[in-house]
C-alpha cells in the first residue's frame, strides 16, 4: 500500500484558518447580529428590573426610613424634639408598615405636652394595626389620660 505523505510546505500552519464550507459574514450582518445581541442584553435588563423594581423600592424606602429615625435619635438626645419629630414623620411617611417608627413617634410626641394628642394617636395607629404590644397599650392609655380622655383610657386598657 502507497500512503500519500504530505510534504512540510504543504501541511497549514495553526495560525491559518482552514474552514471550508462555511461562508464568510459580511460586514452588515456582523453588524445586524451584534444589534440583535445588544437588544437581547438590554431586554433581559429591562425584565429584570421590571420584575424586581417593586421590592427594590420597599428596600429603598425601608433604608430611608431608618436612617432618618437614626438621625431624630440624635436630634432627640440633643434636646431638639421638634425637629426629631418632624424627621420622625418623614420616615413614616415612607414605611407606615414599621411599628418601630410608629413606637418612637409616640414616645417623643409623650414627651412634648403640647403633642400628646398625637401620641395618643400614633398608639392608637399602633393597636388599629395589630401591632400593639402591652406596653403600647399602657402608652396609649396614657396618652388619653394626659389629654383628658378617660373613656378612651378605658377602653384601651380592656
Amino acid at each position: 500500500m502507497d500512503q500519500q505523505q504530505l510534504r512540510p510546505d504543504e501541511i497549514p500552519s495553526m495560525n491559518e484558518k482552514v474552514i471550508t464550507g462555511i461562508p464568510k459574514m459580511s460586514a452588515l450582518e456582523t453588524a445586524r447580529n451584534r444589534r440583535r445581541a445588544w437588544f437581547g442584553v438590554g431586554l433581559l435588563v429591562l425584565l429584570g428590573g421590571v420584575a424586581a423594581g417593586p421590592r427594590l423600592k420597599e428596600r429603598w424606602k425601608s433604608y430611608e426610613a431608618r436612617r432618618l429615625s437614626e438621625e431624630a435619635a440624635k436630634l432627640a438626645a440633643a434636646g431638639e424634639t421638634d425637629r426629631a419629630i418632624s424627621l420622625l414623620i418623614k420616615a413614616w411617611q415612607r414605611a407606615p408598615n414599621d411599628p418601630s417608627l410608629l413606637r418612637e413617634l409616640a414616645r417623643r410626641c409623650d414627651e412634648i405636652p403640647s403633642h400628646a394628642s398625637h401620641a395618643a394617636s400614633f398608639c392608637q395607629k399602633l393597636a388599629d394595626g395589630g401591632q400593639a404590644t402591652t406596653e403600647d397599650r399602657l402608652a396609649l392609655a396614657a396618652a388619653h389620660v394626659k389629654i383628658d380622655d378617660w373613656q378612651a383610657a378605658r377602653a384601651a386598657l380592656d
